[in-house]
């Protein structure tokens, strides 16, 4: 679909990038650590640390929608 619309330039940055976290498939790259206190942590893309590039993207594509 994004081929067909011409937005693999977003699909490539975007879908490429959060799919592993989003589906779990990633988690030992990185996306796992250990608190301060000690527990497990996994990071995910609803991870808070996220919130200002997932707010970004989404504003970003509602106005794409928007335009179109």
């Amino acid at each position: 679909m994004a081929e067909r619309l011409e937005l693999m330039g977003i699909y490539d940055n975007v879908y490429r990038h959060w799919s592993g976290p989003t589906h779990g498939i990633d988690i030992i790259q990185g996306k796992a650590g250990v608190t301060d206190e000690g527990s497990a942590e996994i990071f995910q893309i609803r991870h808070f640390g996220s919130v200002n590039d997932v707010a970004k993207w989404v504003l970003t594509l509602s106005l794409m929608m928007f335009e179109l």
